[in-house]
């Protein structure tokens, strides 16, 4: 028996005692295979395939430690949980560990106390830690989410693009493994580049979820039709509203409670208990509706939610195949729903603009930001340096949350190292006596103001009287979360009202302070590459085509899914809403004639959009339809975007 078929059977063995399994799934197999043989391996497996299994069964069969590099705590702390729950010794390391704790933990990582330990990328790039890496045990690295190395993925990140540099002191017999679920062809080649995959195995499984009902509702009233959606469905099952803000993913919980269904929102403005909180009940199932921005998904394993509702149009395909993934993991039947407005998509490429502004606005925003940090031109900064949110608004004229958009892409791009030291304070004092307050409140008559009063009196007055009390903002909000009838978006004009109109309390807000480090010296403009700033932006910008024509898509839906991840033998689904909708049309309008008609008039033309076909063809909006599924379906025409999506005999 070789030495790769040995390491294999221990696997399967590994497989069988920690998890309860005979075999592997398929995909799962030959990736293990591969890492058994010390191939460098790239995975590439849809949403709820099981692509941790193909470095967590290994971990715990051969010697030495597997490094996990991912890029969300929450989905660290999280499979870390599960792995402990199974008996396999596991930790991770995050900047919300203390100092004592990590430094144990990395002894014990020295020691060989785990099978897993798991880091954030950023922190490979800590001088200090690539010592200690060079002590560690290391016999395998698993990048998890591996499509954030390349430019032209959906997330991109720069520090991903470090990590073979940051890793290079463990070259030697280490086990390489890359993880993704959403990569295009492109951004395979890119992943295998900037890693050194040159001589290296591909995993990769079909994009394919049978199980999955992939539908687009195309309306300009999103709101009525998502609650007449939701009241038909509401008891059929769990779900999950992926909402564009968190403001709406909070209006949207008011809405599914008035309308009697259970819900909370989710969103990264809640405390981390509270999201915990969220995320335990509606995956133990006494939550049945969460409604979300894209801070909720990663590493949550709920296998029987039933539906995914997207309010609006997620900024890519990949980003969208990944939150619609969450529905029907256990492989039952489920609903994965864009609501789609063709508004939307204007309103996706103003957010690019502002994501991606002129250099010379950039620029702008550089230079406030290396004042507030008492830096000279050329100066370079060894250690991070705290600045606050209030400095950097008075310096600019810009609001907080500009900022912190600001900071965010910054860090994203590499131009800094960015860390929250202090979140927002609320300092308030009650200017009145208990008594008399009392007596105030049962005297309002405004019923929403005297709820609002009684709950912030009894939240805060008692300690509120004699001094200042100091609370977390994102605390403070969570008192106010279950009031159905107040939206927490009006908490700070109320204290406005309280403080200078009725006179009741006084108040002030210390606004976030961040500790930051640039990572170049100052310069007299932003250290950016140019042309790769505009290629990001590019991308980014055809990343919302792609999906716009996916709404706007005639074909079956999961054909163009996988079409778009570099599949070319996809078959129609036969249940989607295209396939539904062609199969109603082929019994009801179409005639062989009416196909040969549109395929003469498109043979005849170089490419014709939807509005110039009806404009030549005298038929109904149903007849159109039905010829053009029919064409599409048997690969006779192609959608291509011109100006508009439109049509042309393949060549």
């Amino acid at each position: 028996m070789s030495l790769s078929e040995q390491r294999y059977k221990q696997c399967l063995l590994s497989l069988r005692k920690y998890w309860g399994y005979d075999s592997f799934r398929p995909g799962q197999d030959q990736a293990i295979r591969s890492v058994c043989e010390g191939q460098k391996t790239l995975v590439i497996f849809p949403t709820a395939a099981g692509k941790s299994f193909c470095y967590q069964v290994p971990a715990v069969s051969f010697e030495g430690l597997c490094l996990v590099i991912s890029p969300l705590v929450a989905l660290m702390e999280d499979q870390v949980k599960q792995l402990q729950d199974r008996g396999i010794s596991a930790a991770y390391i995050t900047s919300k560990l203390g100092f004592k704790e990590i430094e144990q933990r990395l002894v014990n990582a020295r020691n060989g106390m785990y099978d897993l330990l798991y880091l954030s990328p950023e922190r490979l790039a800590n001088v200090r830690f690539k010592k200690e890496l060079e002590q560690l045990p290391l016999s395998m690295i698993a990048i998890d989410e591996a499509h954030c190395i390349s430019e032209w993925g959906h997330e991109f990140r720069p520090i991903y693009r470090q990590l073979a540099e940051h890793l290079s002191v463990k070259t030697g017999h280490v086990q390489w493994l890359a993880l993704t679920a959403t990569a295009t062809p492109e951004v395979q080649k890119d992943i295998c580049h900037v890693l050194g995959f040159h001589d290296h195995t591909t995993i990769s499984l079909p994009f394919k979820r049978e199980n999955l009902i992939w539908w687009v509702i195309r309306t300009e009233h999103t709101i009525e039709r998502m609650i007449s959606t939701l009241e038909k469905v509401k008891d059929r099952g769990d779900g999950l509203i992926y909402a564009s803000t968190r403001k709406n993913s909070e209006r949207w919980a008011e809405r599914l409670m008035r309308h009697g269904i259970q819900v909370q929102a989710y969103h990264a403005g809640l405390s981390a208990d509270k999201r915990t909180s969220i995320q335990q009940q509606w995956i133990s199932g006494n939550l049945p509706w969460v409604t979300a921005t894209n801070a909720f998904g990663m590493g949550i394993d709920k296998p029987n939610c039933r539906y995914v509702f997207h309010e609006t149009t997620p900024n890519s395909l990949e980003a969208y195949y990944q939150e619609a993934g969450r529905a029907g993991r256990d492989g039952q039947i489920s609903y994965p729903i864009l609501f789609y407005n063709p508004a939307h998509l204007q309103k996706a490429k103003e957010r690019i603009e502002v994501v991606y502004p002129p250099i010379k606005e950039l620029t702008k925003q550089y230079q406030v930001l290396c004042d507030a940090l008492g830096l000279a031109l050329g100066a370079e900064m060894l250690d991070q340096v705290a600045v606050s949110v209030d400095a950097l608004c008075r310096r600019s004229g810009w609001n907080a949350k500009r900022w912190a958009s600001i900071l965010e892409s910054f860090e994203r791009w590499g131009l800094l190292e960015l860390r929250k030291s202090r979140s927002r304070i609320l300092l308030v004092q009650f200017l009145y006596s208990p008594k008399v307050m009392r007596d105030i409140i049962d005297g309002i008559k405004d019923l929403d103001k005297q709820l609002f009063m009684d709950r912030f009196l009894r939240c805060f007055g008692l300690k509120a009287y004699h001094q200042e009390l100091r609370l977390e903002w994102d605390e403070t909000k969570e008192l106010f979360n279950d009031l159905s009838s107040l939206s927490f978006d009006k908490f700070e004009e109320y204290l406005e009202i309280l403080a200078h109109e009725d006179q009741w309390i006084h108040y002030r807000i210390q606004e976030s302070v961040y500790k930051i480090r640039l990572l170049e010296a100052r310069q007299a403009s932003i250290p950016l590459d140019e042309g790769s700033f505009f290629n990001r932006k590019k991308n980014a910008l055809e990343k919302i085509e792609w999906m716009h024509l996916y709404a706007e898509s005639m074909i079956c839906r999961e054909v163009f899914i996988r079409q778009y991840f570099g599949e070319t033998k996809a078959e129609d689904c036969g249940h989607c809403d295209n396939c539904e909708r062609t199969q109603i049309s082929r019994k009801q309008v179409m005639t062989m004639e009416d196909v040969q008609e549109l395929y003469d008039l498109l043979g005849a033309k170089l490419s014709l959009n939807y509005l110039e076909i009806r404009r030549e063809l005298p038929w109904s909006k149903e007849q159109v339809d039905s010829a053009l599924h029919w064409l599409l379906s048997q690969q006779l025409i192609e959608e291509v975007f011109e100006e508009f999506l439109s049509y042309r005999v393949m060549s």
